[in-house]
């Protein structure tokens, strides 16, 4: 039902404007109602996707096991695709220092794609233009820690288990965000066998955490250990 409501509503927008565009004779009314449908349409098409990926996540290793996976890489591919997009051109979006060899995780690659690109894109949507954006990784000793941190006007303590519903946007109306992306993110986390944690970034500003189970393939226990969010930043070239 929740669903159905989200996808109606943008639909009737859609609807509106052209009908009204319709209706005119001027040139600049359809021009102004294009860019409106555009953009309408756009917003429509995310949503649908992201109700998709919700519906997958019930399907993440069924048909077999799923491959080692290293998340480093997967992480520094992920940053420098999104920093190259129009999107992320008013703010500083880069990664802090990785450990320079693999860290495995039993995960879908497809599922840790959606995951990073829900958390960078939730980090742009609610944030201002300006705004640093960093992505990290820290290894402990049987685990994995991804973080997202901003310096953006944070999350309420009280508001920030809600993040964690579907539909749910902390009270925000000054952005077109679906408040699918954290639902998002925690349904793959719980799928992989982690957790995610929201936290206070000092002095303004949100760490959104991923706890990932480290798997070790090939009984290497020697990776490096980066440091801790605020670490030196790694810019996409």
């Amino acid at each position: 039902a929740d669903a159905s409501h989200q996808l109606k509503t943008p639909l009737a927008g859609l609807k509106s404007t052209s009908e009204l565009a319709l209706k005119s004779q001027d040139p600049a009314d359809w021009q102004a109602a294009l860019l409106a449908v555009h953009d309408g349409a756009d917003r429509t098409s995310r949503l649908a996707s992201q109700l998709l990926s919700l519906a997958r996540l019930r399907h993440i290793g069924e048909e077999g096991k799923v491959a080692p996976l290293d998340i480093v890489a997967v992480l520094r591919e992920c940053v420098l695709d999104w920093a190259g997009r129009e999107v992320a051109r008013d703010h500083d979006l880069g990664l802090a220092e990785l450990p320079s060899g693999p860290l495995w995780v039993r995960a879908d690659g497809w599922a840790v794609r959606e995951l990073l690109g829900n958390l960078i894109d939730n980090a742009l949507r609610y944030t201002q233009a300006g705004s640093e954006i960093t992505l990290g990784l820290c290894r402990h000793r049987d685990t994995v820690s991804l973080y997202v941190e901003d310096d953006g006007p944070g999350v309420p303590f009280e508001a920030r288990e809600r993040l964690l519903q579907p539909f749910e946007r902390g009270g925000r109306q000054d952005t077109d965000g679906s408040g699918l992306g954290l639902a998002i993110v925690d349904s793959i986390a719980h799928q992989l066998g982690g957790r995610l944690s929201l936290s206070e970034r000092c002095p303004h500003g949100l760490i959104v955490t991923l706890h990932l189970p480290l798997i070790d393939p090939q009984s290497d226990h020697d990776a490096s250990r980066p440091g801790e969010p605020g670490a030196t930043r790694e810019m996409p070239s």
